[in-house]
């Protein structure tokens, strides 16, 4: 860590650019600690997760190649998955999700372990790791419930979707599948945006999963415009930078497919190693991500209860500086 008067500080009100500015600071700061706390602790399950992309890609290039030979005989002997081949399917996406999953893990202890230290302390290995291994159970068991909450609530749309079907009966099957698509649509944006923010919150206040769901929204209410807004646009420039890596791979790839028509093995090595470059950008993803996150997290904890509310107060029977207001753009 940098000095004291250089120590990012968390716990502080932000707008939309100064978000993105501090996260930027921040990963630019801790950039080789943070780089090998992910390879040590997450890495491993993300190179077993590679290599079994790798399998599963050339797999898929060698029945493409049997499809284009119409070697139906072949093909049929590809395709006739067994048990085993399923398992391997369900562990390699087991294995993927629980390396992404690591890698938010060391993002958030890091973070905490970032504020609750002074400037001039060193965050160590090991330290992140225990306190990652120590709360895996808490990250695991709430992407579990997330993703039955998510789940639960599609199937709630879905019924009130035919129970409005069935009232009105005359409307047409398009307008149908129409209103069905935008509810779910707003409804899965409706729950995702607050509970973003859930796994710092769980990290960091240590609470259940059912109080951090109704904290989430309690958080969330008033700013869920403004969080929309923050994250699709980190979205977007994350998308951009993701296009900028794998853009140039597939420009070459084409040209070199082209070059070595009708070679299986130079299919088979494209599409590795754009697998490799998508890894590479799904974990810069998640860990700014979760940066940003972070960020906004302690931004709405702060300006419900921090400082920010005390100053608020203090300003009561002054003039109005609603216009300076660091969330007025919400």
């Amino acid at each position: 860590m940098n000095s004291t008067a250089s120590k990012i500080q968390f716990h502080k009100v932000r707008d939309f650019g100064e978000t993105f500015n501090t996260a930027i600071a921040f990963m630019r700061e801790n950039f080789k600690p943070l780089t090998k706390c992910i390879l040590y602790t997450a890495g491993p399950f993300l190179l077993i997760s590679m290599i079994f992309s790798l399998i599963i890609n050339y797999q898929f290039s060698y029945l493409t190649e049997q499809v284009l030979s119409m070697d139906w005989e072949a093909m049929n002997n590809t395709t006739s998955y067994g048990i085993g081949t399923q398992l391997f399917l369900l562990a390699s996406y087991i294995i993927s999700i629980l390396g992404t999953l690591l890698v938010c893990a060391v993002i958030y202890e890091y973070i905490i372990l970032y504020i609750k230290k002074e400037a001039s302390q060193t965050i160590s290995l090991e330290e992140v790791q225990k306190a990652v291994f120590k709360n895996l159970g808490m990250y695991i068991g709430t992407t579990i419930l997330l993703g039955f909450l998510y789940f639960f609530s599609l199937i709630i749309i879905a019924l009130l979707g035919g129970f409005v079907t069935a009232i009105i009966g005359s409307i047409s099957i398009a307008l149908v599948i129409l209103i069905m698509f935008v509810g779910i649509v707003a409804g899965i944006l409706i729950a995702i945006i607050p509970l973003s923010t859930i796994y710092i919150l769980r990290a960091w206040e240590n609470i259940g999963f059912v109080p951090s769901v109704s904290r989430c929204f309690k958080l969330m209410k008033n700013f869920w415009g403004s969080t929309f807004a923050l994250l699709l646009a980190y979205i977007m420039i994350l998308f951009i930078l993701s296009l900028a890596l794998t853009l140039p791979a597939l420009i070459l790839g084409s040209f070199t497919s082209m070059l070595f028509e009708g070679d299986n093995k130079i299919l088979v090595w494209l599409i590795n190693g754009l697998s490799a470059i998508t890894s590479l950008a799904n974990v810069i993803t998640v860990g700014t991500m979760s940066v940003v996150l972070s960020l906004r997290y302690f931004t709405l904890l702060e300006y419900h209860e921090g400082h920010y509310v005390k100053q608020k107060i203090e300003q009561i029977g002054q003039p109005s500086e609603s216009e300076n207001d660091p969330l007025n753009y919400s």
